[in-house]
């Protein structure tokens, strides 16, 4: 499935947006990922995380130069939550116009994680708290934005889910 869409990014400036499933991890063979966010999974909870920006989200960020998606998701995952990804599945990827003409690339993927130890602090300052939640829980949440592609992402990410149990 593709949607076409565009927001308003941080600037004001009207971008446009991009959704695809990704059905076979190797349709991003050559794909350069630029960063990637994961509903990740312990038991039949939902771990988020809340970001120093303020708000509750995804584990996930920038994947460092020359790092593929799956070593960057686990890292990402590992950083933010102290958790170990057990199993994951690239499910979906978003491209981003910029304003400058250029394209940002994001992976949306489906981690099995178990905690690695208590969650202290994300070494990169950019996490203060995690929380597990139920997924219905997480779609009450009233900062959670629902468009479109956020819905499509949901309803993937519960599907890919079932198949990793």
């Amino acid at each position: 499935m593709e949607i076409k869409t565009n927001f308003i990014n941080t600037q004001g400036q009207t971008v446009d947006a991009v959704y695809r499933d990704i059905e076979s991890e190797s349709e991003l063979d050559g794909v350069r990922i630029k960063g990637a966010r994961a509903y990740c999974f312990h038991g039949d909870k939902l771990v988020l995380v809340h970001e120093a920006a303020g708000h509750w989200g995804m584990p996930g960020g920038a994947m460092d130069e020359g790092e593929d998606v799956w070593t960057g998701i686990r890292r990402e995952v590992s950083e933010e939550t102290n958790m170990r990804v057990l199993r994951m599945k690239v499910f979906a990827v978003i491209e981003n116009g910029l304003p400058n003409g250029d394209t940002w690339k994001h992976a949306w993927a489906v981690c099995i994680v178990e905690p690695k130890g208590p969650f202290v602090a994300d070494p990169g300052g950019e996490i203060s708290e995690i929380q597990e939640v139920s997924p219905e829980e997480w779609l009450a949440f009233p900062e959670r934005i629902v468009t479109e592609i956020r819905k499509r992402i949901f309803d993937r990410a519960m599907g890919v889910r079932a198949s990793l149990h």
